[in-house]
């Protein structure tokens, strides 16, 4: 190392020295190509181009587009901001029934959104019956519960469980 250069092979540095040729850094690779944009078929080109690869932190997923109105839509959104309408498959009574029936009093979770008051109150029931059950009076809070969430799941119209799009509750 040297502030002038001694000859032949010696290279200059960037904090301004020379070094013999026996010093030269490793070539590194050239850096990897970006990944090619991809374009959302109907999405106009003003929306720009989005990258491939999905899930990586700061890329951006591509925009979705609504299905009644044709409006852009951010890819997690759960509500077209433009028409109102609901993104995604919507939930099902029958899903619920079945939770009711097996898995009372966790199939309020299912419309955990509307329904938190009445998964706290059947789940407290639910266990102190079960704490109960010593004294057989546990077994009919159990059975209540169970009542009440089938009767409660089966009672509800169908537009109730279409008001909340899968992945959103």
């Amino acid at each position: 190392m040297s502030d002038v250069s001694q000859g032949p092979g010696w290279w200059l540095a960037s904090d301004g020295r020379w070094y013999p040729p026996n010093q030269e850094p490793q070539q590194l690779p050239p850096p990897p190509a970006s990944l090619p944009p991809y374009q959302v078929p109907g999405v106009p080109p003003q929306y720009g181009a989005y990258p491939i690869a999905y899930g990586q932190p700061g890329i951006a997923l591509p925009p979705r587009i609504c299905t009644a109105c044709g409006g852009v839509v951010i890819a997690t959104a759960s509500v077209c901001p433009r028409c109102g309408t609901m993104l995604g498959t919507p939930k099902d009574k029958t899903v619920a029934i079945l939770l009711a029936v097996f898995l009372a009093p966790w199939n309020w979770c299912y419309t955990y959104r509307r329904d938190a008051a009445k998964f706290w109150i059947g789940l407290s029931v639910f266990i102190l019956g079960l704490i109960l059950t010593v004294v057989l009076i546990g077994f009919l809070m159990i059975f209540g519960v169970w009542l009440w969430a089938i009767i409660d799941a089966a009672t509800k119209p169908d537009v109730y469980y279409r008001q909340f799009p899968n992945g959103s509750s």
